[in-house]
Formats: C-alpha cells, structure tokens, sequence
C-alpha cells in the first residue's frame, strides 16, 4: 500500500511544479507574449551621411527582447514595414528601456523615413505600427560657392582663421542676385554736410557695422547706398547690408558665377570710409570688379550697389 502511495505523491509534486512555473508570482497564470511597443525617442547629430537615431521598448510583450535596431528608407510616402530593406540591428537586449545607433552611408539632402523595431517570441513591434506615421528627416546638404541660398547666391564660405568658422556648421556671405544700383551715390548730401560716418570697419561681417553707421549720419531723404543696400528685400530677408572692401573682394573674385550683370564693367562701392579726417572724409572706397582696382573716390559720384548678407 505503501508504494501506491508514494507514486501518487510524486505525481503531485509535478503537477505542483508545472502549475508554479506557468504562474506569476503573486499565482496568477503567466500572460501570453506578444509584440513588443516600441517608439524612435529621439534623432540627434543629423549631418550630410548620417544620423544618430534612438528608440525606446515600452512593452516587452511579456518575453525577452531577442533583436532591436531600425529600419529606413527613402519612401518617405508610405509606412515603414519589416520588408524594408535598409536595417541595423542592436541585437538581444535584456528588458525594455531605450537603446541608440548610428546609421551611416546616408545620401546628403535626402529625405528618410524611419522606424524603430523590438522582436520577442512573438513578432516584430515596429513604431510605425503604433504611430501609424513613419518618422521623417532630411539629411544636410553641404553647401557650394554659387549656389543659390538664402535669398540670393553663396559668394564665400568661410575658412578656417575665417569670423564664424565652425568645422560642423557651414557659415558664409550670399551676394545678392542682381545689382540693386548702377547709379548709386556713397552720399547725396552737400558739400558741407560730408561727414565722416565712422564706417571704418575692415573685417569680414562688419560691413553691416558701416553700414548702419552710414545711414545714422545720413538720415532719410537723403538716399546712399548704403541704404539702397538696406532696404534690399532677397528671399524677404531684411539683414542686408552694403559689403566693406574685404567682403566686396570676396565677392568679386566669384563675379563670373553671380551674373547679373556683376562684374561687366563699372565701380562697386564698398561701405568703408578712406578715413576720418579732414582732407578723407570726402572719399570712400570701391572696386572695379572686372580688374580687381582699388579705387578712392568722392562719395558723390555714382556706383554700382550689390549687396550682400552673411549666413
């Protein structure tokens, strides 16, 4: 009798065991995995080739993450799938939380759209199932002298040494398109009221300095090309200002790219003064962009205006 009884423990000492691995630990049945909820957290360090790019598992599905990553593409028209085939995979991770890449051999200015995925037992959990939008983003396109940006056209990227060089940003001057004057006094004022406007600023960006300060001194009615160059209006920008002699020759070298009639013939005025004292406050400074001269002259005469604005 003995012995029947004992199999019949055992028996229930397994069935015992069977029933606690299929429960919680509060006794309740353990629940049936399913797709994991994922989410993109974030897109950061977007460059021409690249991006940085994170997601987030909110939900494991109850079942260990077995592989994460992202798939993109550049269909930016319709919703991410598992049958895209751009992919990076992070792998196995342990539980939810977030986790990154960075997905590179991207093709400058294009368009993606992307997705996060986390697979379980299950299936796949992809964020354009949840969001049911893909998430979008433009690669950066490196700029070029001549293109056309920012309300006219790219006359200088800056170098390095240069104001405002930034190895990961592109900074620049942009002429505009086409001259604003062929016929532009530096002052139109009389004899006795030429005076010196302190605009005597020689760097590169400080041409918007004279500038401003030559339409203090020389206030409306009075039209100078300074403020012909002001009052410009390129891609609705209103930041233009009349170049200084460094700046004016940046531009000048590239006249064969910004047309319009740049650099056909005829004096370019600049915004920067001879000086200051009495004998110079009569003259201002311009170029012949054709030949590169350097021309001092009295600021009545009539220019060319071409005015530029920095980026």
């Amino acid at each position: 009798m003995s012995r029947p009884f004992k199999f019949q423990n055992i028996f229930k000492l397994l069935i015992a065991i069977l029933f606690l691995y299929s429960c919680n630990k509060d006794g309740s049945p353990a629940p049936t995995p399913v797709k994991p909820k994922v989410v993109i957290s974030f897109v950061d360090s977007v460059t021409e080739t690249s991006v940085v790019i994170g997601g987030y598992i909110s939900d494991t599905g109850y079942a260990p993450i077995l592989d994460a990553g992202f798939y993109y593409a550049t269909d930016t028209t319709r919703l991410i799938t598992i049958n895209t085939t751009s992919q990076i995979s992070i792998g196995p991770l342990r539980g939810g939380g977030g986790f990154r890449a960075k997905i590179t051999g991207l093709t400058a200015g294009t368009w993606y759209s992307i997705a996060s995925y986390a697979k379980n037992s299950s299936g796949f959990g992809l964020s354009s199932d949840s969001l049911r939008w893909d998430y979008k983003f433009t690669t950066k396109k490196l700029l070029a002298i001549g293109d056309t940006y920012g309300g006219g056209i790219i006359a200088y990227l800056m170098q390095p040494g240069d104001t405002t060089y930034d190895a990961n940003v592109q900074h620049g001057l942009i002429a505009a398109i086409s001259d604003q004057s062929s016929a532009a006094q530096w002052t139109n004022a009389s004899d006795i009221n030429i005076v010196s406007c302190n605009a005597l600023w020689i760097k590169l960006l400080t041409g918007k300095a004279n500038t401003d300060s030559i339409i203090k001194y020389s206030p409306s009615p009075i039209i100078t090309a300074a403020s012909i160059a002001r009052a410009h209006r390129g891609g609705n920008y209103t930041d233009w200002y009349l170049p200084n002699m460094a700046e004016l020759n940046k531009v000048r070298l590239l006249s064969q790219i910004l047309g319009g009639g740049f650099g056909s013939g005829g004096l370019y005025w600049s915004s920067q003064e001879t000086g200051v004292g009495i004998t110079n406050k009569f003259s201002a400074l311009s170029i012949w962009v054709g030949v590169s001269n350097i021309w001092n002259g009295d600021k009545r005469i009539t220019e060319y205006v071409r005015a530029i604005r920095a980026f």
